[in-house]
């Protein structure tokens, strides 16, 4: 007797490692960089640099991440 169940897919999502401190370290460089590239490239947004390293020091590690990460 055959039944019209469908069957189960072996394939499953992609999951995502867990993130290490060298990656969180690499992200907070990267945000870095890119703040001080803007200011060195236009001189006139030092404002955007006094921000980033004042949220850096102020907002928890992770929203600041998210914040300035990609």
């Amino acid at each position: 007797m055959e039944t019209n169940q469908p069957t189960k897919s072996d394939r499953r999502e992609p999951v995502e490692p867990p993130k290490t401190f060298q990656d969180d370290l690499f992200a907070t460089m990267k945000i870095f960089w890119k703040a001080g590239y803007s200011y060195g490239k236009t001189g006139n947004n030092e404002d955007f640099y006094a921000r980033t390293l004042e949220d850096f020091m102020n907002l928890p590690y992770q929203e600041f991440l998210k914040k300035y990460g990609n």
